[in-house]
């Protein structure tokens, strides 16, 4: 009988503490201003920054480049205000490729982007997939400025640029993600706490029966 009364306890308590876990997001801006600049050829390639990849389709479309390249967009093209919250930026020119290092999936916030070349005629389109499938996309038409673009895309594990344009680059700056964690909340913690003093006054109840 006791055992059978443990045993129901402890179910009751599992379930209700796994039903009350709630979820954190844990948000992050690439700017790359941790990047220093590279004097002899302006630019640095690299290949990830905090838990973010990036990488870039090559000329054979089973291969990719490792990496963006990211300079002093204002020292390289003179136009500083292609950067958002500093002089560094990344810039592409067939497209660009985002995911996390460990292949997890993530939340795409925002970034800024920007065109070189003032006669840019320019068609880039983002994608949101997750496990192959897309299940985002937008268009985008930058200007000679940072433009902001907001995507709140959820549950990504790939977003995908693809940049087609008469002439310049596309530049990208403060680039801003989100993880989801589950975390338990105080209620649950609580319940989970007040289970297992139950539970235990009940082994004791059976031992000095």
């Amino acid at each position: 009988m006791y055992t059978n009364f443990v045993r129901k306890i402890s179910y009751i308590t599992l379930g209700s503490a796994l039903f009350s876990l709630s979820f954190i997001t844990s948000a992050a801006t690439i700017t790359f201003e941790t990047i220093p600049p590279n004097p002899s050829n302006f630019e640095v390639n690299v290949s990830s920054i905090g838990q973010i990849q990036f990488s870039r389709p090559y000329y054979n479309p089973n291969l990719e480049w490792v990496g963006i390249p990211v300079a002093d967009i204002s020292a390289l093209y003179g136009h500083i205000n292609l950067s958002a919250s500093g002089p560094m930026g990344g810039f592409v020119t067939d497209g660009l490729r985002i995911s996390l290092v460990n292949g997890a999936t993530f939340n795409f916030e925002s970034a800024y982007f920007g065109m070189t070349h003032p006669f840019d005629t320019r068609n880039i389109v983002a994608h949101g997939y997750i496990a192959g499938s897309e299940i985002y996309t937008t268009s985008i038409m930058p200007d000679q400025k940072a433009t902001f673009v907001n995507f709140d895309w959820v549950g990504v594990d790939l977003v995908a640029f693809d940049v087609h344009y008469s002439s310049g680059y596309l530049t990208i700056d403060d680039l801003s993600y989100s993880l989801l964690s589950p975390v338990p909340e105080p209620s649950a913690a609580m319940l989970a706490m007040c289970g297992l003093i139950v539970v235990g006054v009940a082994f004791k109840r059976r031992k000095d029966v």
